[in-house]
């Protein structure tokens, strides 16, 4: 996607980059494009600064940076001030009223009020953004395990991050029994499903089964989809009740054990005959349990929540709310980190088969989710996701048609590919280009994400390749970057950078920067043609004013551009008077449109007497029309 900014400020340029501001500068964006720069660069005093010049014409945007500086620099009560101002706007969003309400008094009305706003309203994302599907990252080589059995396998577990790892799986019993059972989620009859131990060979994608039996973990009745906490040996399984309820029909429920040193296994979640709880998921640093449940005041179908283990206490389970669950089923949550949780659901099937989901949390219990790309997801169920951080290595289950069994695992190496776009930016030759919330990278980011959700995973910074030829540069890793032409006859630089993800680097990306007159040329500019003067006057005509507006309008359109005016008179005179007549134009034409124009100090000019005139050997051989002629004002633009 091409994009093109102008931004520009006139600032003293020496050494690199040294600023100090001119006296007057009447075009306020360019102010605020500094704002902008120092607020992406966390010099958050120096936004402040900037910000409230214009701070009552500020954008949404602007205002919610003004106040985000205003909290990163301990002033809570002026940053309370600006958000009170978004929140009343018709722009406010769920991240308004939420950082809101935490500036407000604690358990008052009014942030209850607007803390509710910012758990029921709908988030609302947008992507604009278009791209050449040549720039399209590789999809992922997804391989079936080998060691799937001609039942069914899901359910993958890592007990440690070894080249041959020890894992966990779920298999198909051999003599399976069937069980009925109320939720519509379970299937009737479906089979009886046990934990099997296994050495997994990460190069080779190799499950072998160990003689292992497990028989303090497995029972007679159901084991499920499970999570296991390397930091406490602890894991998180699913399990079939011992008992019937009223309707002879069987829930599940969470217990947990630790592994190799204990029979112990004691359930997590409170028993109960009416709903099931499923399919655990542990956040091993935040102790935070991630799981599936039809506990009656859901969304639907089994929804995801979340209970937080403290102390041998858990916390009252929480639903994650509309931005993940729905009137149909979603289960099988894996907490990546503290920010991003994977789920399946079948909402696009409306109850059908599974789809595998990333969800990014914006706020406490916020979500913007994603549905994985196709080269996961398949037409068939797909479920039980996880990526393991330490291997590189995401694994999944699926029923797809290429199995062995009923349902298998899957592998895939976790090897992201790092792509860019191409960006294009304008200059002038006397000013700094600044580049800041439009920077290299913000297409960039946004491109990966949108054709590979997983690339959410890993934060991204840029790195300058190779630097402009006819410039100075400073360059930010987060994109944003100062720029000065130092060859004013050449109207083109460029430069190059790299996206950096881990030890991940991508192919050099290039920007290209070009001046206004590229642009400008392509502009009709029957609007700069010259204005004339009667016999020994410097007042301007009546007719030629209306010339002169349409300049005037130009340079307001384009309020970079300079304007240089040359003022003549004919031959007749003499020199010194013709001098001094033609300074006297070029001031009545300079003052004209000063008064008119944005940064009126980039309009200047010179009188240069009968210099250049038109006409014959001597002044009395020269004609009445050419001695007209020579009684002008001619314009050169200036880029």
């Amino acid at each position: 996607m091409n994009r093109k900014l102008v931004v520009f400020l006139v600032f003293n340029f020496y050494n690199l980059f040294v600023f100090s501001q001119s006296k007057k500068v009447q075009n306020d964006s360019l102010i605020n494009i500094w704002g902008d720069y120092y607020f992406l660069n966390h010099m958050y005093e120096k936004s402040i600064e900037k910000y409230k010049i214009f701070e009552g014409s500020l954008s949404i945007d602007r205002l919610r940076n003004l106040a985000n500086s205003y909290i990163m620099t301990n002033n809570l009560e002026e940053a309370k001030v600006i958000y009170e101002k978004i929140t009343k706007s018709n722009k406010a969003n769920v991240l308004d009223y939420y950082k809101y309400a935490n500036l407000l008094p604690t358990g008052s009305k009014l942030a209850k009020e607007y803390s509710d706003k910012s758990i029921k309203l709908p988030l609302i994302t947008t992507n604009n953004i278009d791209f050449d599907n040549k720039l399209l990252p590789g999809k992922y080589v997804i391989e079936n395990a080998i060691g799937n059995s001609e039942k069914g396998d899901h359910g993958l577990i890592f007990i440690d991050n070894k080249i041959v790892s020890k894992v966990l799986f779920l298999s198909e019993q051999s003599n399976s029994k069937k069980i009925k059972k109320r939720s519509k989620k379970i299937k009737s009859k479906y089979p009886i499903y046990n934990f099997y131990e296994g050495n997994f060979d990460t190069e080779k994608f190799n499950i072998k089964r160990t003689k292992n039996k497990l028989k303090n973990l497995n029972s007679e009745f159901q084991e499920g989809f499970g999570s296991y906490n390397q930091l406490n040996k602890t894991l998180f399984f699913t399990r079939s009740e011992s008992s019937l309820n009223f309707n002879d029909s069987i829930q599940l429920n969470i217990y947990s054990t630790i592994l190799n040193k204990t029979n112990i296994i004691k359930p997590i979640l409170e028993r109960t005959r009416k709903y099931s709880n499923l399919h655990p998921s542990i956040n091993s640093k935040s102790n935070r349990l991630y799981f599936s449940s039809n506990r009656p005041g859901g969304y639907g179908g089994m929804d995801i929540y979340y209970v937080d283990l403290k102390n041998e206490r858990l916390s009252e389970p929480m639903n994650l709310g509309p931005d993940i669950n729905s009137e149909y089923n979603e289960s099988f949550p894996y907490s990546y980190n503290d920010s991003i949780l994977f789920y399946s659901s079948d909402k696009v099937n409306k109850g059908g088969k599974f789809d595998i989901y990333i969800a990014t949390k914006v706020i406490t219990n916020r979500w913007v989710v994603d549905i994985l790309k196709d080269s996961i997801n398949s037409k068939g169920d797909d479920f039980s996701f996880g990526i393991n951080q330490k291997l590189k290595i995401g694994f999944f289950s699926s029923d797809r048609k290429d199995g062995m069994g009923e349902d298998d695992i899957y592998v895939f190496k976790f090897n992201p590919r790092l792509a860019g776009i191409e960006d294009f930016y304008e200059y002038n030759f006397s000013d700094t280009l600044i580049v800041a919330k439009n920077s290299v990278i913000s297409n960039d980011l946004e491109f990966i994400h949108l054709v590979d959700p997983l690339q959410k995973l890993y934060n991204k910074q840029a790195k300058l390749k190779s630097p402009p030829k006819n410039g100075k540069i400073i360059f930010n890793k987060n994109g944003t970057f100062l720029y000065k032409s130092e060859v004013d006859s050449i109207y083109k630089d460029s430069f190059s950078y790299v996206l950096k993800s881990e030890s991940k680097f991508s192919k050099p990306i290039m920007v290209y920067l070009s001046t206004y007159k590229n642009q400008v040329n392509q502009i009709e500019l029957k609007q700069f043609e010259p204005i004339f003067f009667d016999f020994d006057k410097s007042d301007i005509l009546l007719k030629y004013k209306v010339r002169l507006d349409q300049v005037v309008k130009f340079l307001n359109q384009y309020p970079q551009v300079r304007l240089e005016l040359s003022s003549f008179t004919d031959c007749r005179g003499a020199d010194y008077y013709n001098l001094e007549l033609s300074n006297r134009r070029n001031k009545s034409v300079v003052d004209y449109i000063r008064k008119r124009v944005i940064n009126p100090e980039r309009v200047s000019g010179k009188g240069y007497g009968e210099k250049s005139s038109i006409g014959g050997d001597s002044c009395y051989k020269t004609s009445e029309i050419e001695h007209k002629k020579n009684r002008r004002t001619d314009f050169k633009l200036k880029f």
